[in-house]
């Protein structure tokens, strides 16, 4: 399957990269071409309509992605994280409901939840007849226009969290409640994944629409276990990068452009080799998780600069894919960051080459 991604991706992706970026139509269109050939449920079982994937399988798969298209990346992991959220759901009527129409597409789903890291989160829950009423506000949405449902987490009194699934598109119940949509915001990169800031006011989560309950300290501990998540968007960031070198390495015929492609290619491979191997022993020490984390974002932007360097005074358009590329990397680089990543990020930063592992 991942040969088949790699020759979609080639073909079909890789030609429209800064249409991508830019024009959301052309980036649903793209989306739906990903759901065409079933591959948007990705590590939902085969049994409950999706693809099964391991861990580093589906990582692959991400940095294909990233490879080839940030905008298209971005968008889709966040239609597989809600997938594989509603796969572990004890309500079996939801689940029954959409699982089977999520690897295809024809059910789209977003998240909203990365503000649960806020020490005080925005958007709270309360407990009525029937379910739960969420007030308050999401900083970051994406996929407006896209996307039919998105995956919410609200605050109870309690200081747990209450996922509810409810529409993306602004609404006004018979009761009150509103959903209400601001942007799409002015990004670095990705403009066209149209990501929105949200606000919610008394609306009505019913029983039947809750995903999950989780603990206070879930999405610190979620952020703990996934650590090396991000570095699937880096390293398919980073390839992009030496591609360009690559690319004009042959265009020049230049054997100093085809040396700095080789030795960044060579360390590339080195720090995938090194993710795989912690994500496919599960023993690797959390330190050594953020090590890497930190090792895939710096190397992300020296093979993007070592891209926009290569391609000279072009990179400077913000049509040229080198530029684009760069971007991405400033977006990779904070995508789902915590303090312990931040930390270590901006270590590495201060270091040279891979010396530091």
């Amino acid at each position: 399957m991942l040969a088949e991604v790699e020759s979609y991706l080639k073909t079909a992706i890789a030609p429209q990269g800064i249409v991508l970026d830019q024009d959301p139509s052309a980036l649903w269109r793209a989306l739906r071409g990903l759901g065409d050939r079933g591959w948007l449920a990705l590590r939902v079982p085969v049994a409950a309509g999706g693809s099964g994937l391991d861990g580093w399988q589906y990582w692959q798969f991400q940095a294909a992605i990233a490879r080839y298209s940030g905008a298209l990346a971005f968008l889709q992991t966040q239609h597989q994280s809600a997938a594989a959220l509603l796969d572990q759901s004890p309500n079996d009527r939801l689940k029954e409901t959409y699982l089977p129409l999520l690897s295809s597409g024809q059910r789209l789903l977003g998240i909203g939840f990365s503000h649960l890291r806020h020490s005080e989160p925005p958007l709270k829950a309360i407990a009525v007849e029937g379910g739960y009423e969420f007030t308050g506000s999401v900083p970051w949405a994406t996929g407006y226009g896209c996307f039919h449902d998105w995956l919410v987490a609200a605050v109870l009194p309690s200081g747990d969290s209450v996922f509810g699934l409810i529409p993306f598109r602004e609404l006004r119940s018979s009761t009150g409640g509103e959903i209400t949509f601001q942007g799409p915001m002015e990004l670095a990169a990705l403009q066209s994944t149209q990501t929105v800031s949200a606000s919610l006011r008394q609306w009505f989560v019913p029983a039947d629409r809750v995903v999950c309950h989780q603990p206070g300290d879930w999405i610190h501990e979620n952020d703990r276990r996934n650590a090396l998540k991000g570095t699937s968007l880096a390293l398919g960031c980073a390839q992009a990068g030496i591609d360009q070198v690559e690319k004009m390495a042959q265009r020049r015929d230049e054997a100093a452009l085809a040396s700095v492609a080789e030795t960044l290619a060579q360390e590339r491979d080195r720090c995938c080799q090194a993710i795989r191997v912690a994500l496919e022993t599960g023993s690797s020490p959390w330190e050594d998780q953020l090590r890497l984390r930190g090792w895939a974002t710096e190397l992300a932007f020296r093979c993007a600069q070592a891209g926009v360097v290569a391609a000279g005074g072009a990179a400077n358009h913000r049509s040229h894919d080198a530029q684009r590329i760069y971007r991405e990397a400033i977006v990779f680089s904070v995508s789902g960051q915590t303090a312990a990543i931040r930390e270590a990020t901006l270590q590495r930063l201060t270091q040279a080459g891979d010396a530091a592992l």
